[in-house]
Protein backbone atom coordinates (compact mmCIF):
# COMPACT_ATOMS: atom_id res chain seq x y z
CA UNK A 1 0.00 0.00 0.00
CA UNK A 2 1.30 3.44 -0.93
CA UNK A 3 1.21 5.97 1.88
CA UNK A 4 2.54 9.44 2.58
CA UNK A 5 5.30 7.78 4.62
CA UNK A 6 6.29 5.50 1.73
CA UNK A 7 6.37 8.49 -0.61
CA UNK A 8 8.52 10.38 1.94
CA UNK A 9 5.91 13.15 2.14
CA UNK A 10 5.75 12.68 5.90
CA UNK A 11 8.88 12.10 7.92
CA UNK A 12 7.12 10.62 10.93
CA UNK A 13 4.25 8.17 11.26
CA UNK A 14 3.04 10.19 14.27
CA UNK A 15 2.53 13.38 12.22
CA UNK A 16 -1.24 12.85 12.06
CA UNK A 17 -1.42 13.64 15.79
CA UNK A 18 -0.65 17.30 15.13
CA UNK A 19 -3.59 17.51 12.72
CA UNK A 20 -5.95 15.78 15.14
CA UNK A 21 -4.86 18.09 17.95
CA UNK A 22 -5.23 21.19 15.77
CA UNK A 23 -8.69 20.13 14.63
CA UNK A 24 -9.91 19.47 18.17
CA UNK A 25 -8.30 22.64 19.52
CA UNK A 26 -9.88 24.77 16.80
CA UNK A 27 -13.31 23.12 17.03
CA UNK A 28 -13.49 23.23 20.82
CA UNK A 29 -11.66 26.44 21.73
CA UNK A 30 -9.88 28.64 19.19
CA UNK A 31 -12.79 29.53 16.93
CA UNK A 32 -15.04 30.13 19.95
CA UNK A 33 -13.06 33.31 20.71
CA UNK A 34 -14.55 34.91 17.59
CA UNK A 35 -18.13 34.31 18.76
CA UNK A 36 -19.75 36.63 21.29
CA UNK A 37 -21.23 34.99 24.41
CA UNK A 38 -24.85 33.90 23.87
CA UNK A 39 -24.46 33.85 20.07
CA UNK A 40 -24.34 30.85 17.77
CA UNK A 41 -21.72 29.99 15.19
CA UNK A 42 -23.03 31.16 11.81
CA UNK A 43 -20.34 30.04 9.36
CA UNK A 44 -21.06 26.51 8.12
CA UNK A 45 -17.40 25.38 8.13
CA UNK A 46 -17.08 26.54 11.74
CA UNK A 47 -20.36 24.81 12.69
CA UNK A 48 -19.06 21.60 11.11
CA UNK A 49 -15.74 21.73 12.97
CA UNK A 50 -17.45 22.51 16.29
CA UNK A 51 -20.01 19.72 15.80
CA UNK A 52 -17.38 17.09 14.97
CA UNK A 53 -15.12 18.14 17.86
CA UNK A 54 -17.94 18.34 20.43
CA UNK A 55 -19.39 15.03 19.22
CA UNK A 56 -15.95 13.39 19.50
CA UNK A 57 -15.66 14.70 23.07
CA UNK A 58 -19.10 13.26 23.88
CA UNK A 59 -18.41 9.86 22.26
CA UNK A 60 -15.07 9.53 24.07
CA UNK A 61 -16.17 11.05 27.39
CA UNK A 62 -16.40 7.78 29.34
CA UNK A 63 -12.85 6.77 28.38
CA UNK A 64 -11.50 10.34 28.59
CA UNK A 65 -10.24 10.15 25.01
CA UNK A 66 -10.14 13.97 24.87
CA UNK A 67 -10.29 16.32 27.84
CA UNK A 68 -10.48 20.05 28.39
CA UNK A 69 -7.96 20.86 31.10
CA UNK A 70 -8.15 24.11 33.06
CA UNK A 71 -4.99 25.56 34.58
CA UNK A 72 -4.00 28.83 36.16
CA UNK A 73 -1.59 30.85 34.03
CA UNK A 74 1.21 31.83 36.42
CA UNK A 75 2.08 34.89 34.33
CA UNK A 76 -1.38 36.45 34.07
CA UNK A 77 -3.11 34.79 37.02
CA UNK A 78 -6.02 33.89 34.71
CA UNK A 79 -7.45 30.43 34.20
CA UNK A 80 -6.73 28.94 30.77
CA UNK A 81 -8.28 25.93 29.08
CA UNK A 82 -6.25 23.39 27.10
CA UNK A 83 -7.14 20.38 24.97
CA UNK A 84 -5.51 17.10 25.95
CA UNK A 85 -5.86 14.06 23.70
CA UNK A 86 -5.22 10.97 25.80
CA UNK A 87 -5.84 8.30 23.15
CA UNK A 88 -5.17 9.14 19.51
CA UNK A 89 -6.13 5.65 18.31
CA UNK A 90 -9.52 5.94 20.01
CA UNK A 91 -10.01 9.43 18.57
CA UNK A 92 -9.27 8.03 15.12
CA UNK A 93 -11.97 5.38 15.63
CA UNK A 94 -14.39 8.05 16.85
CA UNK A 95 -13.75 10.17 13.75
CA UNK A 96 -14.41 7.07 11.62
CA UNK A 97 -17.64 6.40 13.54
CA UNK A 98 -18.75 10.01 13.04
CA UNK A 99 -17.97 9.90 9.32
CA UNK A 100 -19.92 6.66 8.93
CA UNK A 101 -22.93 8.15 10.72
CA UNK A 102 -22.81 11.37 8.68
CA UNK A 103 -22.64 9.34 5.46
CA UNK A 104 -25.56 7.19 6.64
CA UNK A 105 -27.66 10.24 7.46
CA UNK A 106 -26.92 11.79 4.07
CA UNK A 107 -27.47 8.56 2.13
CA UNK A 108 -30.72 7.65 3.86
CA UNK A 109 -31.97 11.20 4.22
CA UNK A 110 -32.32 10.67 7.98
CA UNK A 111 -32.51 14.36 8.77
CA UNK A 112 -34.26 13.74 12.09
CA UNK A 113 -31.09 12.04 13.39
CA UNK A 114 -29.06 14.99 12.12
CA UNK A 115 -31.35 17.47 13.89
CA UNK A 116 -31.21 15.45 17.11
CA UNK A 117 -27.41 15.31 17.07
CA UNK A 118 -27.15 19.01 16.26
CA UNK A 119 -29.57 20.03 19.00
CA UNK A 120 -27.83 17.84 21.56
CA UNK A 121 -24.31 19.09 20.85
CA UNK A 122 -24.63 22.60 19.45
CA UNK A 123 -25.52 25.38 21.81
CA UNK A 124 -24.89 29.12 21.99
CA UNK A 125 -21.39 30.15 23.02
CA UNK A 126 -21.03 30.83 26.71
CA UNK A 127 -24.21 28.96 27.68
Amino acid sequence: MISFLNLALLADKEAYKAQYYGYMMNGLLTQQVRIKPGKQIEESHMQNRALIAQWAMELGKEDKVVELIKRMDTTTGKEKTYVRINDYAALRRIFAQELAEIQRVKSEGDFESARKTGRTLCHPIGS
